[in-house]
């Protein structure tokens, strides 16, 4: 009885250790394959990348567009808000939670359609090489998401 037990106890604990090596070991592969992906890059961070006259004409350009949005940004954030609480009242309207988070994506269309045409503009007059720096930072960039980062 106790050689069965002591059986079970050790194939228990063998399976836990393999599973935890296994588990140790995919975990490493993800946090590598992950450590080479651009992840939260922006186009203000790639700045960095460019030599400097265009590193700083860009980032000036940036938050020339950020600056003229952030009336918009404001607007579309407060339309979010007004439209989180009408959800959450008693007295609840599906009409003017869709209005006013229609407004909301809206405005957030228009911001990132204004920025969209003005960093094409801006890299259009780059050389290739400094181009294909922001080519991943431009596809995957959001409105609002750290762009407008002072240094």
């Amino acid at each position: 009885m106790r050689l069965k037990v002591a059986l079970a106890v050790s194939a228990a604990l063998n399976l836990f250790v393999v599973g935890a090596v296994v588990g140790a070991v995919l975990m490493s592969a993800k946090a590598q394959y992950e450590g080479t992906q651009p992840r939260g890059q922006t186009v203000w961070s790639a700045a960095d990348r460019l030599p400097d006259p265009a590193r700083s004409s860009l980032r000036q350009m940036l938050q020339q567009q950020f600056d003229a949005a952030r009336p918009v940004i404001r607007q579309a954030h407060a339309d979010r808000l007004l439209a989180s609480g009408l959800i959450a009242s008693d007295n609840f309207d599906a009409a003017a939670v869709a209005t006013r988070l229609a407004s909301a994506r809206a405005a957030e269309a228009r911001v990132r359609d204004q920025l969209d045409a003005a960093v094409l503009a801006y890299v259009a007059g780059l050389p290739a090489d400094q181009r294909a720096k922001l080519a991943g930072p431009v596809a995957a960039s959001r409105v609002g998401r750290g762009e407008n980062r002072r240094r």
